[in-house]
């Protein structure tokens, strides 16, 4: 017992050493999903806020200028911003995004019924019945 008990002692101090704990600062391509929120276009600044469903309160994002005209159409719906993402080792939800896309998020769809689907599969050909049989 005392060899199995030094064991898992031994691999959890091999484990912190080789992977600590916490997250990492550095950058990623990435996207996040939230409501669009705020947009400050003044003075040369760029920028919006989104507020994801889970995590933090808020993102900041900096949009570029060929993303001007975007703005206005998706204020206060949910998006999804896809772009060079900022991370600080305090948590795993980016602390910018410099946007290089920006769309409306999909909304779930209505799940078709039986009736509705019926058809859908008409121009196929049913596999054959490959029975396995024991000998």
């Amino acid at each position: 017992m005392t060899f199995l008990i030094n064991a898992i002692k031994l691999a959890k101090t091999k484990a912190a050493e080789v992977m600590p704990l916490g997250w990492h600062t550095g950058t990623s391509i990435g996207s996040v999903v939230g409501q669009l929120r705020a947009v400050d276009d003044t003075d040369g600044n760029r920028d919006f806020v989104i507020m994801p469903p889970t995590g933090p309160e808020k993102i900041s994002c900096v949009f570029s200028d060929d993303m001007r005209d975007d703005m206005q159409k998706y204020l206060f719906k949910t998006v999804k911003v896809s772009g060079k993402m900022s991370y600080q080792k305090i948590s795993p939800f980016p602390e910018i995004v410099y946007a290089e896309d920006i769309a409306e998020y999909p909304k779930i769809q209505k799940k078709k019924s039986f009736k509705e689907m019926r058809g859908m599969f008409s121009n196929y050909d049913k596999p054959q019945n490959n029975r396995i049989t024991r000998g």
